[in-house]
């Protein structure tokens, strides 16, 4: 990684200069410690993957589908036709909760339209899907979903601070 590419904005905390510093010298986990403490300080409290066929940045849409199990989300890729799963934190705000105990995805679905204007985020467990009996954790504002990856970049290439990374503003 080049020094170019993680300088430190005007005005940036301690933390984004230890960060960026993390960064630079290539040391991943102590870059990944970094971006844990970070989401769940700022209320990304759920760690989620999301199976997808796409390539994307930022989730755009109404509503985002996650799992807490990483093979669910590699198989639900997979019938896409795709290979790729996206680490995210989820800051989940009021969320509905239900066990569906074995009730099929598209029942799930249906439910979802009368929780929008009432709830954040929606949380349904024993869902049975494509890829077998499954937990779903639903958002419907990109605002509340974050990379989990060690290290984002902006358009540019340079590597996004923690501080602007986790701001509830930034998508």
């Amino acid at each position: 990684t080049s020094n170019m590419n993680c300088a430190v904005a005007s005005g940036s905390s301690a933390t984004d200069a230890a960060y960026l510093d993390a960064v630079n010298r290539g040391d991943m986990a102590a870059a990944q410690r970094m971006v844990d403490e970070a989401a769940k300080a700022a209320g990304y409290t759920e760690k989620a993957y999301h199976g997808t066929s796409k390539e994307f940045d930022v989730f755009k849409g109404y509503a985002f589908f996650f799992t807490r199990d990483r093979m669910t989300a590699e198989a639900f890729a997979d019938l896409r036709g795709g290979k790729r799963v996206v680490q995210a934190y989820i800051k989940p705000g009021k969320s509905y909760k239900e066990d569906f105990k074995g009730g099929s995805w598209q029942d799930m679905e249906d439910k979802l339209e009368g929780l929008f204007s009432k709830y954040d985020s929606a949380e349904f467990e024993n869902v049975w899907d494509r890829t077998g009996d499954t937990n779903q954790l639903i958002v419907w504002d990109s605002n509340r979903v974050k990379s989990a990856d060690p290290v984002t970049r902006d358009d540019q290439g340079n590597v996004i601070p923690l501080s602007q990374r986790f701001n509830p503003e930034s998508s």
